[in-house]
C-alpha cells in the first residue's frame, strides 16, 4: 500500500517536472522570435535613422574669424539631396581643445547662410581657434539626434575688416533675418517675439536682435495670452492650471548696475486664466565688480586696441600696459642704395637670444617713417654685425638712429 502510494506521488512529480520543462522550451520559442522581430524593427529604425544623414550634405563654403571683433563667420552650403535638418551644430577646436554651438535653422537645398559667432561662445579666442567642423542636426521621435562631421576647415584669420578677405559685401552674407523660435509673449493686446537681424558694415558682420510686434490680437477680436491670438481665456481652478511662471527669453536690460529681465507670471481669477509681464531684478553686477551692458554682467576691458590707449603704453590682453622701446642705437651701413635702402646693420643690434620679426623700426633724420621688420638675422661670428630687412626701401642713412619697438602704435608716437 505504501509503495502504491510512493509510485503515484513520485509519477505526479515526474508529471509536474514535464510540464514545467515544456513550458520553459516554449517560453524560450517565443522570446527567440519575439527578439528577432524586435532586433529587425529596432535595426530599420537605425537604418532609416541613419539614411537621414546619408541624402543631407552640408559643406563649408567659408570659415573666417577676425582678431579685432572677436568674431568667426562660418558660411554653410546646403547641397541637394533631401532630409530633415532642423539645425546645424558647430564645433570649434584645436590640438586639444573643443567647443560646439548649435543653431536650430531652416536651411533648403541649395541654398547657402552665414553663421556669425562670439569666439567665446567656444570658449576661445581667434588666436586659440584653429579649426571649424559641422554636422547636422535632424528630428528623431519627439527629440533630436546629432549625426556625424560632415565637414571640416582650417579658420582664415584676418587682423583687419575690409577689403580682401572681409567677411561680407552686403547684408545677405552675413544671415537671413528672421523671429528665433519659442520667444513669442504678450504685450498687452499683442504678440511680440525676438527678431534677429543681420548687418554687413565695412566688410564685417553684425548681428542685431531686438523685439518687434508680430501680431495684433484686438484687431481679430481675440485676446493674447502665453504669447498667441486666442478667443478666450482658458479655465482654471487654481494659477498653476494656466503655465509654469518663467523669464522671457531674451528681454534682457540693464537698469544702472543691475541686469533686469521681463517676468511672465500666470494667474488665475474667476475660473479664467490669465497672466502679468513685469520687469524684475536679476543680477547685479557691481557685486562682481562688473560693469551692465545691453543685458549682461561683463569685466569692462580697457582697451581693444593701442589705439585706445595713451601715448606710451599699448594694448595687451584688454589693459594698456607702458611701451617701451625694445632697442636703440646708430645705424652703422646701410644697402643697397643711398635712397632706397631696405637693410641695415649696427652695432648696438644683439647678436645672439634676438628676434625683432614683426617689430618696427623708427628712424631720426630724413626718414621719418615705421617699418614693420621683415628679417632679423644673427651674424656667423661676434666680429660682424647683426643686420635688419625692412619691409620696404627707406631713405634711411648711415649715422641715422633707429629705435626698436614691439608695436607700429608705440613707433609712430
Amino acid at each position: 500500500m505504501f509503495l502504491e502510494k510512493s509510485k503515484k506521488a513520485l509519477s505526479s512529480v515526474v508529471i509536474t517536472l514535464i510540464l514545467i520543462g515544456v513550458a520553459l522550451i516554449l517560453a524560450g520559442i517565443v522570446w527567440f522570435i519575439l527578439q528577432g522581430i524586435l532586433e529587425k524593427e529596432s535595426g530599420a529604425i537605425e537604418k532609416a535613422h541613419s539614411s537621414i544623414y546619408s541624402i543631407l550634405d552640408l559643406r563649408i563654403t567659408k570659415a573666417q574669424a577676425s582678431y579685432s571683433s572677436e568674431k568667426l563667420t562660418v558660411r554653410v552650403r546646403r547641397n541637394s539631396g533631401g532630409g530633415d535638418l532642423i539645425g546645424i551644430n558647430f564645433i570649434v577646436s584645436n590640438e586639444t581643445l573643443s567647443g560646439a554651438v548649435k543653431k536650430y535653422v531652416e536651411l533648403g537645398e541649395q541654398e547657402e547662410q552665414n553663421f556669425i559667432f562670439d569666439m567665446s561662445e567656444f570658449g576661445f579666442t581667434v588666436e586659440t581657434a584653429y579649426e571649424v567642423s559641422i554636422s547636422p542636426i535632424a528630428p528623431r521621435g519627439t527629440g533630436e539626434s546629432v549625426g556625424d562631421i560632415m565637414d571640416t576647415r582650417v579658420i582664415d584669420k584676418n587682423a583687419s575688416s575690409g577689403g580682401e578677405g572681409s567677411e561680407c559685401s552686403k547684408d545677405t552674407d552675413c544671415g537671413t533675418n528672421s523671429w528665433t523660435p519659442e520667444t513669442e509673449y504678450c504685450n498687452e493686446s499683442s504678440v511680440w517675439q525676438e527678431w534677429k537681424g543681420y548687418t554687413c558694415d565695412n566688410g564685417e558682420c553684425n548681428e542685431e536682435t531686438t523685439h518687434k510686434l508680430r501680431e495684433n490680437c484686438s484687431l481679430q477680436d481675440k485676446i493674447c495670452f502665453d504669447g498667441e491670438c486666442i478667443d478666450e481665456s482658458p479655465a482654471c481652478s487654481e494659477s498653476s492650471d494656466c503655465g509654469a511662471d518663467a523669464w522671457i527669453l531674451g528681454t534682457e536690460y540693464c537698469n544702472e548696475s543691475d541686469v533686469w529681465q521681463l517676468w511672465k507670471e500666470f494667474k488665475c481669477d474667476d475660473e479664467a486664466c490669465g497672466e502679468n509681464i513685469t520687469g524684475q531684478f536679476k543680477e547685479n553686477c557691481s557685486a562682481q565688480e562688473k560693469s551692465c551692458f545691453e543685458g549682461e554682467c561683463f569685466v569692462e576691458l580697457e582697451c581693444m586696441e593701442h589705439s585706445d590707449c595713451d601715448i606710451g603704453e599699448m594694448c595687451d590682453e584688454n589693459k594698456c600696459i607702458p611701451e617701451n622701446v625694445i632697442n636703440t642705437g646708430t645705424i652703422y651701413s646701410i644697402w643697397p642704395l643711398l635712397g632706397v635702402a631696405e637693410y641695415f646693420d649696427s652695432s648696438e643690434l644683439p647678436k645672439t637670444d634676438a628676434d625683432y620679426v614683426g617689430y618696427f623700426a623708427g628712424f631720426t633724420g630724413t626718414e621719418t617713417r615705421c617699418f614693420e621688420i621683415k628679417e632679423y638675422v644673427l651674424p656667423e661670428s661676434p666680429s660682424y654685425n647683426s643686420y635688419i630687412r625692412l619691409n620696404s626701401t627707406s631713405a634711411i642713412q648711415s649715422e641715422d638712429g633707429y629705435e626698436i619697438w614691439e608695436t607700429l602704435w608705440g613707433c609712430s608716437n
